[in-house]
């Protein structure tokens, strides 16, 4: 490119038209021409290299002023104590006047180690270790430029996922909290793939296998449980490690064992029961609560339904029982009566209990 081509002088009224337009009397972004598309970019090229070195000084300015403050015995006591625990200075250390830009460059670049890539954030997402405002908050600011100022990353980064800077602000320190900031490990008995559970009442314990997820310090486990008798055998035969514990069974209400076999029946990750009708229930009943049960849930929409879709259908609306504050799932049928609106207790167990515990407050 010719550089007579942009015909730039020291007048100042001569610059101003000559950066309002081109020399086809266009806007410089509206032209199409080749050249003036390139000169347009130019400019703005200029501008941003004009900003960074701006920012560049604004920063220097702030080092230097914080290079002259002496810190007290209480600041370098701290640095020693984490220097020699390894742990990570320029995250751990928050200073009340210049650490946190240091903290916030520093946590750039240890979270883009957590979630390296989408897929990896989107199932942080699943396992709700972020929520979806974090997460666009995450994408956006990997992909935000680097030589701007942290307020005006912040301003840019709300106006693109919709908030303010300062919700940005605070939603990164609380990732930054979460998933970089390690915790003091409680003790245990170590780490076990499988537990063993002996209920009071039963012959034979319950096994269930222990499963894990881990987002650099965030971490979540559940316990799954394990019907298959030739899976506990194979783990009996490798003599996996085991957490065994006791447990005395709790008695639950004739309601509220109801509305687990009904999830039970319709919740397609939960094993079916072993027999239909269930024992204690006759099949008339069973008949009528399972019809009514499938009509409320394609009502919601239709199957397959999780176990947390069935619960919140049945129990909607419901009112709580005033003893053990079971869900009374109204209009279902237990020995030939309805549960209605007006009931109040699960059984004649949790009205005794209640009015034992008015006569003792009395007392």
């Amino acid at each position: 490119m010719d550089k007579q081509s942009l015909a730039l002088g020291n007048d100042a009224s001569e610059t101003q038209s000559v950066l309002s337009r081109c020399e086809h009397g266009i806007g410089w972004e509206e032209c199409e021409s080749a050249n003036c598309q390139e000169i347009w970019r130019l400019y703005q090229r200029a501008i941003q290299e004009e900003s960074r070195q701006r920012a560049d000084w604004v920063a220097t300015q702030k080092a230097r002023a914080r290079r002259g403050k002496k810190k007290s015995q209480y600041e370098l006591a701290l640095e020693k104590a984490r220097i020699a625990n390894r742990e990570d200075y320029d995250i751990k250390l928050r200073r009340e006047n210049d650490g946190q830009d240091s903290e916030i460059d520093a946590g750039a670049k240890l979270l883009r180690d957590v979630f390296p890539d989408e897929i990896t954030l989107r199932a942080a997402v699943q396992f709700r270790a972020v929520t979806l405002r974090q997460a666009e908050l995450l994408e956006a600011y990997f992909d935000s430029d680097d030589g701007l100022a942290n307020y005006k990353r912040w301003n840019a980064i709300g106006q693109k996922i919709g908030c303010s800077g300062r919700t940005v602000e605070r939603e990164f320190r609380t990732l930054v909290e979460k998933f970089l900031k390690s915790r003091s490990k409680k003790a245990g008995d170590g780490y076990s793939t499988a537990i063993e559970v002996h209920i009071r009442g039963e012959r034979k314990p319950r096994y269930y296998r222990r499963h894990s997820v881990c987002f650099g310090e965030w971490k979540r486990e559940w316990s799954e449980l394990i019907t298959d008798k030739k899976l506990i055998r194979e783990l009996h035969r490798k003599r996996v490690l085991m957490t065994r514990s006791k447990k005395t069974p709790i008695l639950s209400s004739r309601v509220n064992w109801l509305f687990g076999e009904l999830i039970r029946v319709f919740a397609n990750e939960v094993p079916q029961p072993e027999h239909v009708p269930p024992e204690g229930i006759n099949a008339a009943d069973w008949e009528y609560n399972v019809r009514r049960a499938w009509l409320i849930l394609e009502r919601k929409h239709a199957g397959p339904w999780t176990a947390l879709e069935v619960y919140r259908a049945l129990g909607r609306g419901a009112r709580q029982c005033a003893a053990c504050r079971t869900l009374l799932i109204r209009g279902f049928r237990i020995n030939g009566s309805r549960i209605t609106r007006a009931r109040q207790f699960c059984d004649d167990a949790c009205k005794m209990k209640t009015e034992r515990r008015k006569k003792n407050s009395t007392r």
